[in-house]
């Protein structure tokens, strides 16, 4: 065979590969390369949620889209290991939440009583949240296992 021929090949099957290949449809992130991910805040789309190991949207990182009004335990490779937390731009938030108690291995169901005396979750975070690129500023970093977005303004902290 010569080879425009194999390339040729070889591009339709890589077609047909990638037009077969399904959307995932679990919560498990699509991974991105540290290096070509934007800390800069760019429009994407409702439920889309950069989280990486490092500040600023370094080390490890994935991208995925969540729906509204679900909970999500973070995959092993961000859990108490996440210093960016970024959902995309729009009038949605996420409630990120602590382990309950501090040291149990599974995470905080959402909705679950919160037992802890300093709170089960950071707060609201948006797009316009400050230290979504570096949640070590408020030291959850290394607390953060599970998260649940809903829409609307985030509400404010009294």
């Amino acid at each position: 065979m010569k080879l425009p021929t194999i390339i040729s090949a070889l591009s339709a099957l890589l077609t047909i590969f990638l037009t077969s290949w399904s959307t995932p449809t679990s919560a498990m992130p699509i991974h991105l390369h540290p290096d070509k991910t934007s800390n800069t805040p760019q429009t994407r789309t409702l439920g889309g949620i950069l989280i990486c190991n490092g500040p600023n949207a370094s080390q490890m990182c994935a991208y995925n889209v969540y729906k509204m009004e679900t909970c999500y335990s973070l995959p092993e490779q961000f859990f108490r290991n996440t210093n960016t937390f970024a959902p995309d731009e729009g009038e949605w938030y996420c409630y990120p939440y602590i382990l309950n108690p501090i040291g149990q291995l599974n995470s905080m169901s959402c909705g679950e009583i919160c037992t802890s005396p300093e709170g089960c979750t950071l707060g609201g975070v948006s797009s316009q949240y400050e230290h979504r690129f570096n949640l070590s500023a408020v030291g959850w970093d290394h607390y953060i296992s599970s998260f649940e977005c809903h829409l609307g303004v985030t509400p404010s902290v009294p």
